[in-house]
């Protein structure tokens, strides 16, 4: 999803999923551009579409299958977290992107390189989440599910570049994740 698509009021929901081995995970490089997360490592995912999706976890299946050539296998798949990141949007008001993060321990394939992620590569988890070129606030919870293998509820206000904060970024360890949080399909 492209900045300028964020508009003031709008929640929309997105996955981000991580391939993991042990204490070890695949992470990519966005390309430079107008994206969400550009120039940055990251895992997987993208935005929730209720006209191809029945859930979010297929929305982790189509996703990983389009940017890294993978079949994830669903019994596999656990929900990590759910993060509301607030973005000041272009035309002065705040969106809601809704992050729904999973780690998946099992799946089919190597990750492989694609237009929209460059450079998979399988990294220790304490080495990935110091690595320099991530998204400022994956900084302040990537060690939480990543390292310590903890379930967390989120809430972080970004500035108009998404490199600051308005605010203090908020981070709960949780046991359940409360189901009012998944979109609604018809």
């Amino acid at each position: 999803m492209n900045k300028s698509e964020l508009k003031d009021g709008s929640l929309i929901d997105f996955v981000l999923v991580f391939l993991r081995q042990g204490n070890k995970v695949w992470l990519a490089f966005k390309p430079p551009g107008g994206k969400i997360g550009a120039g940055c490592w990251n895992g997987y995912g993208g935005r929730f579409e209720p006209e191809k999706d029945l859930s979010l976890e297929h929305t982790a299946y189509r996703e990983t299958l389009e940017e890294a050539e993978v079949r994830l296998q669903l019994t596999k798949l656990e929900k990590a977290g759910v993060i509301d990141f607030h973005i000041h949007t272009s035309d002065g008001g705040v969106a809601i992107c809704r992050v729904h993060i999973y780690q998946v321990w099992g799946w089919d394939d190597v990750p492989q390189e694609t237009a929209t992620m460059r450079t998979p590569t399988f990294f220790e988890t304490a080495a990935a989440c110091k690595l320099p070129n991530i998204m400022p606030a994956d900084k302040l919870w990537w060690p939480m599910v990543l390292c310590q293998g903890k379930k967390i509820r989120g809430q972080v206000s970004l500035t108009l570049d998404q490199q600051g904060y308005h605010g203090q970024p908020e981070f709960l360890e949780v046991e359940n994740f409360d189901p009012s949080l998944e979109p609604l399909v018809t």
